[in-house]
C-alpha cells in the first residue's frame, strides 16, 4: 500500500485512491488466513478430541466409583451382567426380554443420571443416542441398553449352566480375591451399536434365560465359543462376531464394525481418543491405554490384528488385564 504527503485537494484525492488496498495485497492476506487456518483447525480438532476424551474418562470413573459402592453393599461380590426386575422403571420395557435391567440399571442406583453411561465421543448414529427403530423405547432405555462403556463380566462374572435345571447362572467372583485390583479391567468404551441386534444375548429360555448386553469383550473371548438357544428357540451365536481379531461380521441390520477407532478387529472396544480407549479398573482407577496395551499378555498385535479369533490366547505370562486371577 503507497504513501502519499498530500498538500493540496487533488493531492489529497488521489491520496486516497492511492490507500485502497490492491488486488495483489488482498489475494496475499487471504492466502496467509488460509495457511494459518491450515494450520490452526486440526490443533482445534484435536483439542476438541482431548476435552471429550477427558468428559468420557470421567464418567468412567463415575461408573467405576458407583462399582465400588455396589460391591461394599453385596459383600466384595462383582457385579453380575444383568438380573429381572419387572417393577424396575429403568427395566427393558417391551420384547422377549421385558422386566430384564442389565448392569447399567443395576448400578444407576448408585448414580446421578443415566448419561453417565453415555460417551462424548460416541458416534451421533450409535443407538445410545437413538429412539425408535426398535432400539429402545425411550432415552434412559437407550443410555443403559446401549452404553458408551462394556463391563467385563466375561471374567467378573463368568456363566455356568445347572446340569439340573438347565439355567444359565452367573458366578460373580469376590473381588479380594482378584489377584491385582491395580491391573484388573471391569470397564472399557465400546461401539454401543454392538448390542444393538434384537433384544441382546440370550443364554438357555423361558424363565432360565439369562440376558447380556453391553461387554467389554476380553481379547480371549472366542467368536464361535458356542451356539446357544435364543428365548424364543432360534439357535443363535453367542456372541456374533464381536470378539479379537478377524472382523467375522455381524448379522443384519448392523453388519460389520465400521472401522479400527470403534472397534473392527478389538471386539468393538473402541478407542476413538486418537487411538486410545478408557479403562476403569478394579481398584477404580481410570487410564487411556492402546489396543496393544489392552491386549497385553496375548499373542494379537497391531501387526496381526485380523487373526483369527480362535488363535487369540493368554499367554499365561502375567502381564494380561483381564482375568482375576493375574494371568
Amino acid at each position: 500500500m503507497k504513501s502519499l504527503n498530500c498538500k493540496n485537494q487533488l493531492c489529497r484525492s488521489r491520496c486516497r485512491d492511492a490507500a485502497a488496498f490492491t488486488l495483489i495485497e488482498l489475494l496475499v492476506v487471504i492466502a496467509i488466513i488460509a495457511i494459518l487456518a491450515a494450520i490452526l483447525f486440526p490443533v482445534f480438532a484435536r483439542a476438541k478430541v482431548a476435552a471429550k476424551a477427558s468428559a468420557s474418562l470421567s464418567n468412567n470413573k463415575q461408573i467405576g466409583t458407583a462399582y465400588q459402592i455396589y460391591i461394599a453393599d453385596y459383600d466384595d461380590t462383582a457385579l453380575i451382567a444383568g438380573t429381572y426386575e419387572p417393577g424396575n422403571p429403568y427395566a427393558t420395557l417391551t420384547g422377549p426380554q421385558a422386566g430384564y435391567l442389565p448392569w447399567t440399571g443395576i448400578l444407576l442406583r448408585y448414580m446421578k443420571s443415566y448419561t453417565l453411561f453415555g460417551s462424548p465421543l460416541a458416534s451421533k448414529t450409535e443407538p445410545v443416542y437413538y429412539t425408535g427403530l426398535n432400539y429402545c423405547n425411550n432415552e434412559a432405555e437407550c443410555f443403559l441398553r446401549y452404553p458408551s462403556f462394556g463391563y467385563n463380566y466375561f471374567h467378573m462374572a463368568p456363566l455356568f449352566r445347572d446340569s439340573s435345571t438347565g439355567a444359565y447362572l452367573p458366578t460373580p467372583r469376590i473381588l479380594t480375591n482378584v489377584a491385582k485390583p491395580a491391573e484388573q479391567v471391569l470397564f472399557t468404551e465400546i461401539w454401543s451399536r454392538q448390542t444393538a441386534i434384537g433384544p441382546g444375548l440370550v443364554f438357555g429360555s423361558g424363565t432360565n434365560a439369562y440376558v447380556t448386553f453391553a461387554e467389554a469383550t476380553p481379547p480371549d473371548k472366542k467368536a464361535t465359543e458356542a451356539v446357544l438357544l435364543a428365548s424364543y428357540g432360534t439357535p443363535r451365536q453367542a456372541n456374533w462376531g464381536m470378539s479379537w481379531g478377524k472382523d467375522l461380521g455381524i448379522p443384519a441390520p448392523i453388519g460389520s464394525l465400521p472401522s479400527f477407532e470403534e472397534g473392527k478387529f478389538t471386539g468393538g472396544n473402541a478407542f476413538r481418543a486418537n487411538g486410545l480407549t478408557s479403562v476403569g479398573f478394579a481398584d477404580s482407577h481410570v487410564k487411556r491405554l492402546t489396543p496393544a496395551q489392552l491386549a497385553a499378555g496375548t499373542n494379537w498385535s497391531i501387526e496381526t490384528k485380523d487373526m483369527a479369533p480362535s488363535t487369540i490366547v493368554n499367554q499365561l505370562n502375567g502381564k494380561y488385564l483381564w482375568h482375576p486371577d493375574g494371568n
